[in-house]
């Protein structure tokens, strides 16, 4: 018995140090499949992805990146830092991996029975956002053992948060006390807002070139 009362109040440590010992965003989380295209579609995703999260201010779970190899009949994803580092993003905005996030935040923001896609509206056959349906998503999302419960439709809202109010129509409809974690099917095409981040890009590795002792020299971005 006192062996029974010791093993589970060890337990139950070990449950209460995992919580309190992960630094929980309390604003929410923004996740998608990077499920459109090749390496060169899904980094503009990316970048759209990160303008959004920030106009939200929700971390951003950054995803693997989808790879087609050949004879391969399901996508290959590959961690989002075998790639780049994820430290210098953080000085421009909050994110993390999928990796990580799995494994420290969604036990607690995103338990499996809560989980709910995201789309702007019905997709494939039937009447959800089918998440899962067809290659690579089904692949993307199985990587990390997801499962979606229901699915919202997030339309007539958008990704413009540069010349609207749409971040507040966003905040108010979702907010992260009721949605803290935001999952879409896809994410953040929205051309005005890739344009947006666009520019901050090239003007960021303009104004390095120029105060950097690589003045002069060029770079491919």
């Amino acid at each position: 018995m006192l062996n029974s009362v010791m093993y589970t109040l060890f337990v139950l440590f070990n449950i209460l140090q995992s919580v309190f010992s992960t630094d929980l965003d309390p604003l929410g989380y923004i996740a998608y499949c990077p499920c459109m295209g090749r390496f060169g579609n899904q980094a503009d995703h990316f970048l759209g992805a990160l303008g959004f999260a920030k106009g939200l201010n929700r971390t951003l779970v950054l995803p693997a990146w989808v790879e087609y190899r050949y004879g391969e009949h399901r996508s290959i994803q590959i961690p989002f830092d075998t790639y780049f580092k994820v430290e210098p993003l953080k000085e421009y905005h909050k994110v993390i991996t999928m990796e990580e996030f799995m494994k420290e935040v969604a036990p607690y923001e995103w338990p499996e029975d809560k989980r709910v896609s995201f789309c702007y509206m019905p997709r494939g056959d039937g009447s959800g956002c089918n998440a899962k349906e067809g290659n690579p998503f089904g692949p993307f999302w199985d990587t990390y053992s997801v499962n979606f419960v229901s699915s919202e439709f997030y339309g007539p809202l958008h990704y413009d948060f540069y010349q609207t109010d749409m971040a507040k129509q966003w905040k108010q409809k979702y907010p992260p006390e009721k949605w803290p974690v935001l999952a879409f099917t896809g994410c953040c095409q929205e051309m005005k807002l890739m344009n947006y981040m666009h520019s901050l890009l090239l003007t960021t590795a303009m104004n390095y070139l120029e105060h950097s002792s690589y003045k002069g020299t060029k770079l491919a971005i």
